[in-house]
């Protein structure tokens, strides 16, 4: 993996010599052909779980953007400045220990959710600015998708960078999700309750966890509930149908319900 991951890396440098050469010159067809080989490259990486990957080849478009807009060099400095700095705030997250325990510090009171404005996610946000306010001065259909790829890339960094933090910071809720999709399958998805507000959440209890409990929501997708979240004595049992009303995260009651198929036997009667 790691191999393969570098060739790219090799790969891509290459072909972006290789369009700064072309793109100094009238040749509008090696242009293009050029610029489709750079994104079909960048289009792979959606499909592989590495992120420094994904951070360094974003890296290599910004240095060759250097090459082709010298009146933008400071600009692009503090991004590859930027990128470094990402870079290290990834390889913190990837020690799951130490990064929990860092946090810890900083939330006395225990960790709420998983915290935002890391300098990778910072790098990103910057990132994608800079890259629609740039995509808008071309009208190449190529053009254009050489800055949609880097900016799907850095959305599949973003993405994995959150999945790092969870690993991190709530291993048992990581556990509870993959025994959830377990149940749902492939394709099924699995949810939280929304730590914001007021919500309420029924359906049949369909497993629990150590920590968690597993609550059907329809045919194909499921809630998780963590268990330490329920009041005191309403440890919930798999076969309960149970409506389960949340305040800022936490459940304040737990109802039983009748079942969805017998409650509309009922009303047919």
């Amino acid at each position: 993996m790691a191999d393969r991951l570098q060739g790219r890396e090799v790969q891509f440098a290459k072909l972006a010599n290789e369009f700064e050469f072309v793109a100094e010159n009238e040749e509008r067809t090696n242009y293009v052909e050029s610029l489709k080989a750079m994104s079909n490259l960048l289009a792979e990486v959606s499909y592989d779980d590495g992120i420094i990957h994904i951070l360094r080849l974003e890296r290599q478009c910004i240095a060759l953007e250097q090459s082709l807009r010298p009146d933008k060099l400071n600009e692009l400095n503090q991004q590859l400045l930027k990128s470094s700095a990402a870079e290290q705030g990834i390889l913190f997250v990837m020690d799951a220990s130490a990064y929990k325990a860092q946090l810890e510090k900083v939330f006395v009171n225990g960790i709420p959710e998983l915290p935002s404005g890391e300098p990778y996610e910072t790098f990103v946000s910057n990132q994608k600015r800079h890259l629609e306010a740039s995509k808008k001065n071309f009208r190449a259909p190529e053009e254009i998708d050489f800055f949609n790829a880097r900016i799907s890339n850095l959305n599949v960094g973003l993405k994995q960078f959150k999945a790092l933090q969870e690993i991190a910071i709530f291993p048992e809720r990581v556990a509870a999700k993959a025994e959830a999709q377990k149940i749902v399958g492939d394709n099924g998805q699995v949810f939280r309750a929304n730590p914001k507000g007021t919500h309420c959440y029924k359906g049949e209890i369909l497993a629990v966890t150590e920590t968690h409990a597993i609550q059907s929501y329809s045919k194909n997708a499921v809630y998780i509930h963590a268990r330490k979240d329920f009041p005191e004595g309403k440890q919930p049992s798999i076969g309960e149908n149970l409506a389960l009303n949340y305040t800022d995260g936490k459940i304040t009651s737990v109802e039983h319900i009748q079942p969805k198929s017998q409650a509309r036997t009922q009303q047919k009667d």
